[in-house]
């Protein structure tokens, strides 16, 4: 799939990816795949799109304005909110609750089927990522914040010794990572504090590392520089 818009999110199941357009009127834009053929979706609208997540048959979509929108079928949409009016950054599930996570500490969510729910989060920093891992829901955005969750509804400060942005979370089966601006990259058990390691000697200094995800060895990191040049990094912790 070609396309001039940029991608901000991708899930698989039924893989979808979502854009919005950097050129005039601000639209979502689907694209699924069933194989190596894409189909596109426009589903215009005035909001930006941020997230996605495949659950079963169901798709949900977090986007600017709060608004979370929904489909069975990838052709007709359902748009939700929870009276937030920030931008919703990313979503999760755990066990049989969705979480998403936003603007101004912004945290929304919903359990078995029933209507989404404005959380305190206990924060105003802006969350960037959420994960779930063994029971635990963690969201971390500006500011080095970390908020931690067992019911999704119920949220604690995480201490940890930044004041960097946190970009991305991972759970990896056994801890929690955490990545972000100035090459931060950080480790935590589901009960334990957060380990700060020291910055990867890379040959382009201070780059933001965007993402992370699990590799059969290592971990693989999106790194880009601050002249937005992707990098990416593969680090063992």
């Amino acid at each position: 799939m070609k396309t001039r818009n940029n991608v901000r999110s991708v899930s698989i199941g039924i893989i979808m990816t979502l854009c919005f357009s950097v050129i005039g009127t601000l639209d979502k834009t689907y694209a699924e795949s069933l194989g190596e053929q894409w189909r596109r979706i426009d589903d215009r609208s005035e909001e930006d799109a941020h997230s996605v997540l495949v659950d079963g048959e169901t798709t949900f979509v977090a986007g600017s304005g709060g608004l979370i929108w929904s489909s069975t079928d990838r052709e007709s949409w359902v748009v939700e909110t929870a009276g937030l009016s920030g931008d919703l950054f990313d979503l999760v599930k755990g066990g049989e609750t969705l979480v998403a996570v936003g603007l101004d500490g912004g945290i929304i969510s919903r359990t078995a089927g029933g209507e989404w729910a404005a959380r305190a989060s206990g924060v105003t920093a802006n969350l960037r990522t959420i994960t779930y891992g063994d029971g635990i829901f963690v969201a971390a955005g500006d500011g080095g914040t970390v908020v931690r969750s067992t019911n999704g509804e119920t949220w604690t400060a995480w201490e940890i010794e930044t004041d960097v942005r946190i970009n991305d979370l991972l759970w990896d089966g056994s801890k929690f990572h955490a990545v972000g601006w100035e090459e931060f990259v950080a480790t935590a058990p589901v009960n334990g504090a957060w380990t700060v390691h020291p910055q990867i000697p890379l040959t382009n200094p201070l780059r933001i590392f965007e993402s992370i995800q699990k590799l059969d060895e290592g971990y693989f990191i999106n790194a880009v520089s601050y002249t937005h040049l992707t990098l990416p990094t593969i680090y063992s912790v």
